[in-house]
């Protein structure tokens, strides 16, 4: 084998690696994850790091802790992070011990704040007694979540074409889920009503 063709065999190879690196990252939230890995180096240039180690992340958590409010924030980031580092750096945050460690005693004592659910009876009480004209694209969003469980996204991406109505049943299509699986569900007669 020729010297020529083992160079062309590597860039070959590097660019199909660098497509699947670029294919690692969540395709919703790819910019964030961008932005979050653009920060830490450009703090990383700041403090003229040349090698990223348990220490520097560790400096670097220090410092964004009293920045953000929340610990959950630090978390995300540190997620958003072990997988940029790992697909753009070849680096495994997630043996870093002290790193998990201060992650942790950042969050002791937080107490996140619940988010509010209807009760059966509440859901009820609105679907008879709010008045049609003004709730009535609130209470078609309020059946079809709760009789198929859907996401506000799937509920965005519902089309007129994906509710089939029969007279005592409606046959809901879900084409643009979390998972990427399509799925359907039906809406029984005492929902209609």
């Amino acid at each position: 084998m020729s010297d020529s063709n083992e160079v062309v065999d590597f860039f070959e190879i590097e660019s199909s690696a660098n497509a699947a690196r670029a294919s690692l990252l969540p395709e919703k939230s790819k910019a964030r994850y961008e932005r979050t890995y653009t920060y830490f180096k450009e703090w990383c240039n700041s403090k003229n790091v040349k090698t990223i180690n348990e220490t520097v992340l560790l400096a670097y958590f220090n410092d964004r802790a009293s920045n953000l409010t929340s610990p959950t924030s630090l978390w995300s980031e540190y997620s958003m992070l072990k997988l940029t580092l790992c697909a753009n750096e070849n680096l495994d945050i997630s043996k870093f011990k002290q790193v998990i460690s201060f992650l942790k005693r950042k969050n002791d004592g937080y107490i996140p704040k619940k988010a509010n659910i209807f009760t059966k009876e509440e859901i009820t009480r609105f679907l008879c007694d709010a008045p049609d004209h003004a709730f009535l694209l609130m209470k078609v969003a309020m059946v079809l979540g709760v009789a198929g469980a859907c996401r506000t996204d799937e509920l965005y991406h519902l089309n007129y074409e994906d509710v089939e109505i029969k007279p005592d049943v409606g046959i809901v299509k879900i084409l643009q889920s979390k998972n990427k699986i399509p799925r359907s569900f039906v809406v029984t007669a005492n929902w209609l009503q």
